[in-house]
């Protein structure tokens, strides 16, 4: 993963941060890498462990940590809401999202702060910033989004610190606690998957701006693997299992009727709705568990059906 070069004081504004850390049946080597990366970042580390078992490890016995063990998955926006619920009660300014699987720079989170202190300060409201995130697999960073009418900008190269941009990844997100004013600001009846397009898209809607900080560096993987196909230009498809699927597929179209969701987004995703539902019914296996789960999700959509999915 690519290093920055910048020298940072550890607490440059003494401004305290909360880590939200969301588990589910975690690698324990992965967890004690992630958890020694981000500990001399954070003031504490919240977590939120969605597993059916508890997996509370020695390294969770540090007093910057406290293990929350829910006893069984209720979904990525409920451990959010948990974290950032517990977080506000004890006063804390600021609150880091962070999955299992992601690994940051060792000055990350400084990072983060300095730009969230300097976009505060030309006035701006700001949702969150994030981190330009890096994928090991291709040895490439993904790009921040901008959605338009006529097309989807991809920001992958830009010369200045930050960017605002109408899309961020839950992990890695900073978070002013002081513009969150509901006790649920992630919605639990998506369950799992675009819960955060769910979130940036209601932070917008209320005015607030979303940026991508250049310097801020994390990896972080999207899907079970990548395939690369062409369609005129090169396309990456991140593959998921057919029960993912079916969240995806659902949870888009439960988006697309949401009054405070990007109309230029729903013009975009539509076309890729339809292109996926084609990609992983025809071509990526388990083809017929896929095409079978993804309707699933239509039909769950169309009815307003929300939450866990349940046979």
């Amino acid at each position: 993963m690519p290093e920055t070069d910048l020298k940072r004081d550890n607490n440059p504004d003494n401004v305290k941060v909360c880590g939200v850390l969301v588990l589910y049946n975690p690698d324990q080597d992965k967890l004690r890498k992630l958890i020694s990366l981000f500990l001399p970042q954070l003031d504490h580390i919240f977590i939120v462990d969605n597993s059916e078992i508890s997996c509370k490890l020695d390294f969770f016995y540090d007093l910057k940590i406290t293990y929350y063990s829910v006893g069984e998955n209720k979904g990525i926006a409920y451990a959010h809401n948990a974290g950032i619920s517990w977080a506000k009660e004890r006063d804390f300014a600021h609150v880091l999202l962070i999955d299992q699987d992601s690994i940051p720079n060792k000055d990350m989170v400084f990072i983060l702060k300095d730009a969230l202190n300097e976009l505060e300060t030309q006035g701006k409201k700001i949702a969150a910033v994030g981190p330009r995130l890096w994928d090991s697999r291709h040895f490439t960073f993904y790009p921040f989004i901008r959605f338009t009418k006529k097309e989807v900008k991809r920001l992958k190269r830009f010369q200045r610190k930050y960017v605002k941009t109408d899309f961020l990844p839950a992990s890695g997100c900073l978070i002013p606690l002081k513009n969150i004013h509901t006790d649920k600001p992630f919605s639990e009846d998506l369950f799992i998957d675009n819960v955060d397009f769910d979130w940036c898209f209601k932070m917008s809607y209320l005015g607030y701006d979303l940026y991508g900080v250049k310097d801020a560096v994390m990896e972080h993987t999207i899907g079970e693997c990548v395939r690369s196909l062409w369609f005129g230009k090169k396309i990456s498809v991140f593959l998921h299992n057919p029960l993912r699927q079916y969240y995806i597929m659902r949870n888009r179209i439960l988006l697309y009727k949401k009054k405070h969701v990007s109309s230029a987004w729903v013009k975009h995703d539509i076309l890729r709705a339809i292109l996926k539902f084609i990609l992983f019914s025809l071509v990526f296996p388990p083809r017929k568990k896929n095409a079978i789960m993804m309707i699933k999700g239509i039909i769950h959509a169309l009815k307003d059906k929300t939450g866990k999915y349940e046979e």
